[in-house]
């Protein structure tokens, strides 16, 4: 469906789905330093 999407809303959907994976994996990580910690 990412593709559906890319489609109708284009770049911007693009680069705010890169932005919003950036994110969701750097606080994941930091998740997991405060577990392990």
């Amino acid at each position: 469906w990412f593709e559906v999407l890319d489609g109708l809303l284009g770049k911007q959907w693009r680069n705010l789905g890169l932005a919003f994976n950036c994110t969701f994996l750097l606080f994941g990580s930091v998740i997991q330093l405060i577990a392990c910690a």
